[in-house]
């Protein structure tokens, strides 16, 4: 298990579910600087890039 450890839990992520560009023709990890400038997120938050590439996972999986 990787809990504490945002690195290695995203890098796990990435490795089960490869990044597939939206309909803009970004990835989660490409607009995740827009969308913290967008949204306020810290990107230095070590936990924001794991938690912004999981969801939209979740969005494009359901």
């Amino acid at each position: 298990m990787c809990y504490g450890k945002p690195d290695k839990m995203l890098a796990d992520i990435l490795q089960l579910h490869p990044l597939i560009p939206d309909e803009s023709g970004l990835t989660s990890l490409a607009d995740f600087e827009p969308f913290c400038v967008y949204s306020s997120c810290d990107p230095d938050n070590a936990w924001a890039k794991p938690a912004s590439v999981s969801a939209r996972l979740a969005k494009t999986c359901a």
